[in-house]
């Protein structure tokens, strides 16, 4: 059965490596465990439920270290077979919309006692 998957993926960058956030970034992540929010017989229900969400950004500052925590939806085809067993696919149909000007939804700030560090 093919599925088109409405999927949640999170992504930490760098500081230093905040122009790799766009489109598609956290699919670019060596381990990456997304979440599937709903999943739809029919491409164009699932690339219409996409448009009602947003790809995040929120800055972090941990002691010395600063991130971007990137959240971000896609649809993404997958075929599995009657017992419910992956077979294929993995391509992916589209991406939450990026906030234009890459705005920073919120900004928080983890007190140096925090033992957070960046890249976790």
């Amino acid at each position: 059965m093919r599925q088109y998957e409405l999927k949640e993926n999170t992504r930490e960058i760098k500081y230093a490596d905040r122009k790799e956030i766009q489109e598609g970034c956290t699919l670019n992540q060596d381990f990456c465990e997304p979440t599937v929010v709903k999943s739809f017989l029919d491409k164009k229900e699932a690339l219409d439920a996409l448009k009602e969400y947003e790809t995040s950004i929120r800055e972090v500052h941990a002691g010395r270290n600063s991130y971007f925590k990137v959240v971000e939806y896609y649809v993404e085809e997958n075929v599995y077979d009657s017992e419910g067993e992956w077979i294929g696919g993995g391509d992916v149909w589209g991406f939450s919309h990026m906030p234009d000007d890459m705005q920073i939804v919120q900004k928080t700030v983890i007190p140096k006692s925090h033992p957070v560090r960046a890249g976790r």
